[in-house]
């Protein structure tokens, strides 16, 4: 009895930790994990069909690991973390010493998270011609003439 609520209590950890993460690989480009309620990770963006499991280590509810599916090969440990923020991480490292972060891109209740920005952080960059913001361009340079300068007997035979 012990036994089963311990496992319904892993199972209902990994179905917590579902949703979309935030890959950070230190000096590589980011990228984006799905973990899916039955712990199975796909990598979005990347082509490898290789199937990922995140699961509890055998014998425990608390120490998480990510499995290389079939062949049942350990690739790394995963701790749950706090961010700064005060969301949900998870740190992964292998035997090797590499290290991940993952960072929740949900809160908790699954609703999307708040980034909050720095004021005045980004500047507005214009891009098109005559856009708000922008010095305007003399008509005349263009070759535009306004409808007002149009004489009257022009205007009636066009109609």
């Amino acid at each position: 009895s012990a036994q089963v609520e311990s496992a319904l209590g892993a199972m209902a950890k990994i179905i917590e930790l579902g949703g979309r993460w935030i890959v950070d690989r230190g000096d590589e480009a980011d990228g984006m994990a799905m973990i899916d309620v039955d712990g199975k990770v796909a990598f979005i963006g990347e082509d490898d069909d290789t199937e990922v499991l995140l699961k509890f280590k055998e014998d425990s509810t608390t120490q998480l690991e990510l499995i290389q599916m079939p062949e049942n090969e350990r690739l790394c440990d995963v701790v749950l973390s706090e961010d700064a923020d005060g969301g949900q991480a998870l740190v992964l490292t292998g035997e090797d010493g590499y290290t991940e972060k993952w960072h929740r891109t949900n809160g908790g209740d699954g609703s999307p998270k708040i980034v909050s920005r720095k004021a005045g952080n980004v500047k507005r960059r214009w891009t098109r011609e005559n856009q708000a913001g922008q010095e305007k361009e003399d008509e005349t340079k263009r070759g535009l003439i306004s409808m007002s300068s149009v004489p009257e007997e022009v205007e009636t035979k066009a109609s």
